[in-house]
């Protein structure tokens, strides 16, 4: 896995004087960036627990669904204009088309509703377990000779 830090640039400056020289330079700069929406996955007793970060997105512009057992998320996060937004200094957002998808573990109850609530950039999804399923995990007794 591959840690990227990002470089932080403080500089004064005012409006008369212009941008600095470090941030005059990232302006213009054409900078490829993919949207990977962050996720969690808490497991419960009765449930498994889904949030992913989805910053400025609304509802409409994300899709969640089940297909061959899979779990699917996609949407697009579009990209700050110049129609849209007055005076765009810096842009470091993440933007575009995303795509998630996992295998959904064997005691999730596909026939049960799901419930996905969006609220604050975060995407909660409730996938629940099926209740009669049975363990998986036992001990056994290891007898002497």
């Amino acid at each position: 896995m591959t840690i990227i830090h990002r470089q932080h640039t403080r500089a004064k400056y005012s409006s008369q004087a212009g941008l600095p020289k470090a941030l005059s330079s990232l302006k213009n700069a054409e900078i490829s960036r993919v949207f990977i929406p962050a996720m969690n996955i808490i497991e419960s007793k009765t449930a498994y627990n889904i949030e992913i970060e989805l910053p400025g997105l609304k509802q409409n512009e994300i899709e969640l669904q089940i297909d061959s057992h899979y779990f699917v998320l996609k949407g697009e996060r579009k990209q700050l204009t110049a129609e849209s937004v007055e005076n765009i200094l810096v842009n470091e957002s993440s933007y575009g088309y995303f795509y998630r998808s996992f295998p959904l573990p064997e005691d999730v109850d596909v026939e049960q509703d799901w419930k996905a609530k969006l609220c604050d950039g975060i995407l909660s999804i409730i996938l629940p377990k099926l209740k009669n399923e049975k363990s998986m995990f036992r001990s056994i007794p290891i007898e002497g000779a």
